[in-house]
């Protein structure tokens, strides 16, 4: 068994070789993980950095995953044990919280 990490989704991603785009993966995350995200993996939000632009084709480029975030507020749902839900098409998910790192709950 092989675990992956966020820096190897592109590894497994489409990737259209004549677009040079990925079609983009959802990760869905709470708001606290986010702003960690953000400050460890900035390259990964396009809002946060901008690569810059090459026009030959030929030029090497290096190629990143292509991520859509969307956060929930940890605040939201609750289920009866008292884990925090969300829904993502239809279906319900419950977070179930673990200790990443000395400090950081995710």
């Amino acid at each position: 068994m092989q675990m992956l990490g966020l820096d190897d989704i592109r590894a497994v991603q489409h990737y259209d070789p004549e677009t040079r785009e990925a079609t983009p993966i959802p990760v869905h995350l709470s708001t606290n993980t986010e702003d960690v995200m953000k400050r460890v993996f900035p390259y990964l939000f396009s809002e946060l950095f901008n690569a810059p632009k090459v026009d030959s084709m030929d030029a090497p480029k290096r190629k990143v995953s292509s991520l859509i975030w969307k956060s929930w507020d940890r605040e939201g749902m609750t289920n009866e044990q008292g884990f925090q839900t969300f829904l993502v098409c239809g279906l319900k998910f419950t977070v179930v919280p673990v200790l990443h790192g000395r400090d950081y709950e995710c």
